[in-house]
């Protein structure tokens, strides 16, 4: 008897996950200085010691970074929602909502840069990106 199994998921090779976590720490180390928009590339790949097609191979525009910056941090953000946001086990639906509601307005204060250099990609589909759909997932979960 044949079993199905689950495609395998091509793991990233160690190399090439040092060279993304590299980009993305010199991204972020720009962003303290400058907004995205006016950082180039190039100068990415050569705060991060990577040459421009590891960088291009990776990221090939500025909105390919941008979102992988944000996916970083939203995981975050998603991971310590699942976990109650360490709240007691015995928190109401609406301490979780106002535990919820608060870290969102911090997330967006904290990355407004980021989430006005996503949007202004995403030409109005905003609110039909997955991290919205899981927002208004969770929300509706614990008003109901």
């Amino acid at each position: 008897m044949v079993v199905d199994q689950a495609p395998s998921v091509p793991r990233e090779r160690a190399d090439a996950a040092r060279n993304r976590e590299r980009i993305l720490k010199a991204a972020r180390r720009l962003l303290r200085r400058r907004a995205m928009e006016s950082i180039c590339m190039d100068k990415i790949a050569e705060e991060a010691g990577v040459g421009k097609g590891t960088l291009y191979r990776r990221f090939p525009d500025r909105a390919a970074l941008v979102h992988a910056l944000l996916d970083e941090d939203t995981r975050r953000l998603q991971d310590r929602a699942l976990a109650g946001f360490d709240l007691s086990p015995t928190a109401t639906s609406v301490e979780h909502v106002l535990a919820l509601i608060g870290e969102l307005f911090e997330f967006t204060l904290d990355h407004a840069p980021l989430l006005s250099a996503a949007h202004a990609k995403d030409q109005g589909a905003r609110y039909d990106h997955p991290a919205y759909a899981w927002q208004r997932t969770l929300l509706s979960g614990h008003l109901r």
